[in-house]
């Protein structure tokens, strides 16, 4: 049997008097803010306004900001207990139906600062384009001016990613995923318009340069195998497809461009000299062009240059 000791209670803004009716509650006060829970939970909010912790570090910034104001105000938020010694889900219950009937601020329906529908978990939450750009300037903001904070996330990033069981959910909750066509477009538009800006480019420049990123680059990969270790690169593989008489001819075209002799390998004189006279086509020339650059690029990662 479930206990009954939870309770739906209620803030009140003493800065705006009501009355103000839903259904058969009135209240003397406008409501913003209804929630569920049992003990001293009522308290917990105004407890955490009256912090040192930034309004964005919590769940909901806009409910702590609210109750911050009234504070300034040298006013305390009324907190009003709706009703109480209820199971967990007709407290439930009754916390979906006052936030439906009071209405949200951000649906632009009500006063309330909720940004769920109520009941267990973020049924109704919405991030609008105006809200998530507000929280977004609010974010870069207290990061670009608090180093200690940066640092501070690195670590706890960090510390995340060491956990081998962190990466398994997160890899497993990525399964199946596939970004539609729009948020390929509109992540390499953002890319784009980053790389355009000249400070970035500074800035990555400046990073990627320094001693210490070097240094952390090198550590990172100690002890770990290159993608090319016990692999032995097959060029002929590359190459399938191709005469001897082209493969040989592609060979002659690159040594040449080294500045090698056109008769270091076998067989290339007598391909040359039966060509002879004859003219190439625009696509005969682009196909040994396209060949050449393969050639180099495989010679180049074979000589490990």
């Amino acid at each position: 049997m479930s206990s009954s000791k939870y309770y739906v209670y209620i803030y009140l803004d003493p800065r705006k008097p009501g009355p103000f009716t839903y259904g058969e509650y009135t209240f003397n006060y406008e409501p913003f803010y209804v929630g569920k829970g049992k003990d001293g939970r009522c308290n917990d909010h105004l407890i955490e306004a009256k912090s040192d912790q930034i309004d964005i570090s919590f769940d909901n910034p806009f409910k702590i900001r609210k109750i911050r104001k009234i504070l300034k105000s040298n006013l305390k938020p009324i907190i009003l207990k709706v009703k109480e010694n209820l199971i967990e889900q007709d407290s439930f219950d009754l916390e979906i139906w006052l936030i439906w009937v009071i209405g949200r601020v951000n649906l632009k329906n009500g006063p309330l600062v909720n940004l769920t529908d109520g009941g267990d978990g973020c049924v109704g939450f919405v991030w609008t384009s105006r809200l998530k750009c507000k929280q977004s300037k609010i974010i870069k903001t207290y990061f670009n001016n608090n180093s200690h904070a940066k640092i501070k996330l690195s670590k706890k990033i960090k510390q995340k990613w060491q956990d081998k069981n962190y990466k398994i959910r997160l890899i497993q909750s990525h399964k199946g995923y596939s970004p539609t066509k729009e948020t390929k477009d509109k992540h390499s538009q953002n890319m784009i318009n980053i790389w355009k800006d000249d400070s970035f480019k500074k800035k990555m420049n400046k990073i990627h340069s320094s001693d210490e990123h070097k240094k952390k680059l090198s550590e990172s990969h100690i002890g770990q195998k290159g993608y090319w270790s016990g692999k032995k690169m097959n060029i002929d593989a590359w190459n399938k497809g191709l005469t001897k008489e082209n493969n040989d001819k592609i060979k002659q075209i690159a040594d040449k461009k080294r500045g090698r002799t056109k008769y270091n390998h076998p067989g290339v004189a007598s391909a040359a000299s039966k060509k002879i006279g004859k003219r190439r086509s625009n696509e005969t020339k682009k196909k040994i062009r396209e060949s050449v650059l393969i050639y180099y690029e495989l010679k180049r990662c074979h000589n490990g240059i």
